[in-house]
């Protein structure tokens, strides 16, 4: 079962550059994930939120904030907001799986020509929007692309229309009926929110192919 890094190592800052940083080196680690939105003048950074007061000094959404002006904002660790690009020349050597969750839309092309130019190995995109992961194969028929659902039989079926490489699904909502279809279509499974020890000896025991973890344990 592999184990991603939910945004990063939780040690830090999400999705900020010493949270990828220390995942990487991280042996417990098989991979990273984080999370990626754009400015108002298409400029990626990494961020979860729409807004920027949860994990940073400023406040405001990211899509209304030029890149000038977002040199001035700083994480809890006075990192300052990690750029996309940042966190791909940290990756290009590593040989991990990496999860890009992207946030925003109509920004496929400008997302994997950044991939591209780093040469990211084992690049896996996610999204809840099936729409973008319909254009992004559409511009790369080669990509892996994974799907964040909440109802997982009916979106097993179109994660396999769409042709992912994987499929992430709320630990709670996982049964056998999940795993199999997920043989069937050949999808894997990555649950999200397991947030316990009983959730993820629950995901041993259905044979998940890997989890988003929040913590080492």
């Amino acid at each position: 079962m592999k184990i991603i890094a939910h945004r990063g190592d939780h040690a830090y800052p999400e999705n900020s550059l010493a949270a990828i940083k220390h995942a990487i080196k991280d042996k417990r680690y098989d991979g990273v994930e984080f999370d990626i939105r754009v400015s108002k003048d298409g400029k990626f950074y990494l961020l979860h939120d729409r807004t920027l007061g949860r994990t940073t000094n400023t406040r405001g959404l990211l899509s209304r904030i030029h890149s000038k002006d977002l040199k001035k904002v700083r994480l809890r660790n006075n990192e300052r907001l990690p750029r996309f690009e940042d966190a791909l020349k940290i990756l290009h050597e590593y040989e991990g799986i990496v999860y890009t969750e992207l946030k925003s839309h109509r920004v496929e092309k400008e997302f994997l020509s950044l991939v591209r130019k780093y040469n990211i190995k084992n690049i896996i995109v996610n999204t809840f929007s099936r729409t973008t992961l319909k254009r992004l194969r559409v511009y790369d028929k080669r990509i892996k692309l994974h799907l964040g659902v909440r109802l997982p039989v009916i979106n097993m079926w179109r994660a396999n229309s769409i042709g992912c490489y994987s499929i992430a699904i709320p630990s709670f909502m996982i049964t056998k009926r999940t795993m199999k279809l997920a043989k069937k279509y050949k999808i894997k499974v990555l649950p999200y929110m397991v947030f316990s020890e009983s959730m993820l000896e629950r995901c041993k025991r259905l044979k998940v192919d890997g989890i988003f973890a929040d913590t080492h344990s």
